[in-house]
C-alpha cells in the first residue's frame, strides 16, 4: 500500500493549455502511458482536452457540477466518455473540483464508484487500485481493505482478464 499526499501530486498545465491539473499517478511514467489519475480545478467553461485512443471517467468531487455537451455531471456521479469526443464544459453555478482517469482501452480496462458507509474491497485480479479520500484529498493506492469514509475508488485491470 502507498500513501500518496496531495502535496506528492504533480502540478502540470491541461493539454489544450486551459487550465491546470494535478497529477496523482501515471503508469508507466512516460509520454504514452496505460493510465493517469489525475485532479483538476475548472474554472471556467471551455472545451476539453482530447485524447485519441483513451477512455475517460471523470466525477465531480467538489463544487455544484457541469454540462459535459448535453450530459449533466451531477457531484459524486461518475462519467465515462471516450478521449477523441469533443466535449464543451460548461460549470453549473460556480467552479468545481473533478476526479479523472484516462486509460488506454485496448489494454486496460477500469471503473469508478464512489464510496460512502459501504466499503468495498478492492478486487485481486487487478493492476492497480485508488482510493481518493473525499476528506483529506490524499489518494491511496494498492489498498486491501478500503482506509475511508467517504472516496472515490477506481480499478484498472487487463483487458485479458
Amino acid at each position: 500500500m502507498a500513501i500518496i499526499k496531495s502535496s506528492q501530486y504533480k502540478e502540470m498545465p491541461w493539454k489544450n493549455g486551459g487550465g491546470r491539473t494535478a497529477e496523482i499517478d501515471r503508469v508507466p511514467q512516460t509520454e504514452r502511458y496505460l493510465w493517469r489519475v489525475s485532479s483538476a480545478t475548472v474554472s471556467v467553461d471551455g472545451e476539453f482536452s482530447l485524447f485519441p485512443g483513451f477512455e475517460r471517467l471523470l466525477v465531480v468531487i467538489r463544487g455544484p457540477g457541469l454540462w459535459l455537451n448535453e450530459t449533466k455531471l451531477e457531484p459524486l456521479k461518475p462519467f465515462r466518455f471516450p478521449g477523441e469526443q469533443p466535449i464543451n464544459c460548461r460549470l453549473i453555478g460556480g467552479e468545481v473540483r473533478d476526479l479523472g482517469l484516462i486509460f488506454d482501452r485496448e489494454k486496460v480496462r477500469a471503473e469508478m464508484i464512489c464510496i460512502s458507509e459501504e466499503r468495498p474491497k478492492p478486487a485481486k485480479d487487478l493492476l492497480a487500485s485508488y482510493i481518493f479520500d473525499l476528506d483529506s484529498g490524499n489518494t491511496y493506492k494498492d489498498v486491501a481493505v478500503c482506509p475511508v469514509k467517504r472516496g472515490i475508488l477506481i480499478s484498472v485491470a487487463d483487458t485479458r482478464i
